[in-house]
């Protein structure tokens, strides 16, 4: 299963932009709603269709955070 925070936004207070790589384009919709219900749509996020390097990742995030 999927673990998502039950404290939802406040864990990610400080995160400015998200880079998604996702390997398979099907996972696409899943990913997307998942993300967005834990961090909410305020935050940059872009997705990206990926060859990600190791093979036992679906996807990969590369989180840019700091303060304002």
């Amino acid at each position: 299963g999927l673990a998502v925070s039950d404290r939802g936004n406040e864990e990610f207070g400080l995160l400015r932009s998200l880079k998604v790589y996702i390997r398979h384009a099907k996972d696409f919709p899943t990913i997307q709603s998942i993300i967005e219900n834990s961090i909410g749509n305020q935050i940059s996020c872009m997705y990206l269709l990926a060859d990600i390097c190791r093979s036992e990742l679906l996807l990969e995030i590369e989180a840019i955070a700091g303060e304002t």
